[in-house]
């Protein structure tokens, strides 16, 4: 009986040490991670509005859809508003994709960007996205995008997310 006991006792001091330390390297780690996220997400905008240098306003709130987590609204350095950028979300069987969809002022698409890609065809994937989002397509246009790829139920997926921020994008205006 002592000897069980002793055994738990050791067993549980391993086990507060063990959680301490995750605890400690994740305090460590987390803001790192944050910072990281900021950056690759600042780079992304940078791809989709060569002219981005900040978001005058970020909504995180009453979408139109549940897809949606993020929208900025993107200006150059002299504060003009160049456009939407969206930040939606989608997991099918496959994975999980988060794409960063970049629309302007008359709102017709000018890029999509992965910030996740979470899909097994992760490849055929984005290079689906590449050929087929490409700028000018506007909100009517998204529907009629082939999705026969390598990677259809992920090339499904973007389309459902793609037509969530459009749908978003005709309730405001860009001032």
């Amino acid at each position: 009986m002592k000897k069980n006991l002793l055994i738990a006792f050791v067993l549980m001091c391993i086990c507060v040490v063990c959680a301490a330390a995750i605890s400690g390297v994740n305090l460590i780690a987390e803001p790192i991670i944050e910072q990281n996220q900021i950056e690759k997400e600042a780079k992304l905008c940078k791809r989709i509005f060569a002219d981005y240098e900040t978001a005058k306003e970020t909504i995180t709130e009453n979408f139109v859809s549940d897809k949606i987590s993020k929208l900025v609204i993107a200006a150059d350095n002299s504060e003009n508003v160049l456009g939407y950028i969206y930040t939606v979300s989608g997991k099918n069987a496959y994975g999980v994709i988060t794409l960063l969809v970049g629309i302007d002022k008359n709102n017709e698409l000018v890029s999509v960007q992965f910030m996740e890609n979470g899909q097994s065809f992760s490849s055929e994937t984005v290079d689906h996205v590449d050929s087929a989002y490409v700028g000018g397509i506007t909100g009517d246009d998204v529907s009629d995008i082939d999705t026969s790829c390598g990677a259809t139920f992920a090339a499904k997926l973007v389309q459902e997310l793609v037509s969530a921020a459009f749908s978003d994008v005709v309730t405001r205006e860009v001032a």
